[in-house]
């Protein structure tokens, strides 16, 4: 992090100290007295949670994408694109592949420089959420794999202590596997 003085400074990004947030998330950062910027690198499925600021902020995707939720809406900006988010918005962002990006923030934000942002610190990663496939979708199947266990249906009757509405059985051979080769090939006897 750098924060320049009362005359021009010329920067290099690859000469500057990464600061590591967390094991998904580093950044390097430029501020001088009224404005600030920031190569941030966010890894693939790493989220940035729901926050404001006093800054207006504008982010330039360099590599990657990140999806942003504000006031309600999601914006996907991609590499080449730019987002501008007004001061004091609640805006959160995901990353959809891993991100190297540029933020622009007027006023600067204190926050960053004085190792006061725990919500970047974190870590915190992207809920992993199939909306295919719910519990709820289960129930309407007669079988479902459980994994390391083989295959359950409902079960009517009695009761179990684990698993009170499941019957587990042997799991059915996978159709992607080969059939195992019990005894190999013998030439026939002269």
């Amino acid at each position: 992090m750098v924060v320049g003085p009362k005359q021009m400074e010329h920067y290099t990004w690859e000469t500057l100290d990464k600061e590591v947030l967390n094991p998904r998330m580093w950044r390097k950062v430029i501020a001088g007295e009224k404005a600030m910027v920031a190569q941030v690198f966010i890894s693939k499925g790493a989220v940035v949670p729901e926050h404001h600021h006093e800054s207006e902020q504008i982010t330039y995707i360099l590599e990657g994408a990140l999806e942003f939720e504000i006031e309600g809406r999601t914006v996907v900006v991609s590499a080449g694109q730019v987002l501008r988010i007004p001061s004091q918005v609640p805006h959160r962002a995901v990353a959809l592949e891993d991100t190297l990006d540029l933020d622009i923030f007027s006023p600067i934000r204190t926050d960053w420089l004085t190792g006061q942002d725990d919500y970047l610190r974190r870590g915190c990663r992207r809920r992993r959420v199939s909306r295919s496939w719910t519990w709820e979708s289960r129930i309407a199947l007669p079988w479902w794999p459980l994994p390391a266990v083989g295959w359950a249906k409902p079960w009517r009757g009695g009761s179990r202590k684990k698993a009170p509405n499941l019957h587990f059985v042997r799991a059915p051979p996978r159709p992607w596997m080969p059939p195992p080769r019990r005894f190999a090939a013998r030439p026939a006897p002269k």
